[in-house]
């Protein structure tokens, strides 16, 4: 099992709508692979650290595998759908995590 955690910054109302095309694109992209949203949501503090700016979102990405995860991201239909995640977030880390 592979994890992606997606922070996402968005900016204007314009990058509001493409973010919002994004993830719905994005759940059926998931599922062609195995994969699955396990947690999204809106953040609404920090509890510890410090940052310039704080995240409007996080997401929790499921894949049944490493290479499932790689299959997706290098996939052409996947790669039109990010053209409205680059649009629609101002900022974004996506971070690969394996479950111990």
């Amino acid at each position: 099992t592979a994890y992606e955690i997606s922070l996402g910054l968005v900016g204007s109302e314009m990058c509001i709508r493409d973010s919002t095309i994004y993830m719905k694109e994005v759940i059926e992209h998931l599922k062609k692979v195995g994969g699955e949203v396990s947690f999204g949501g809106s953040i609404n503090r920090l509890m510890l650290g410090e940052v310039e700016e704080l995240w409007d979102k996080a997401f929790i990405a499921k894949y049944p595998s490493r290479k499932a995860m790689l299959k997706m991201i290098t996939d052409p239909d996947y790669l039109e759908s990010n053209k409205h995640r680059e649009a629609g977030l101002a900022g974004q880390l996506n971070i690969e995590v394996k479950e111990q």
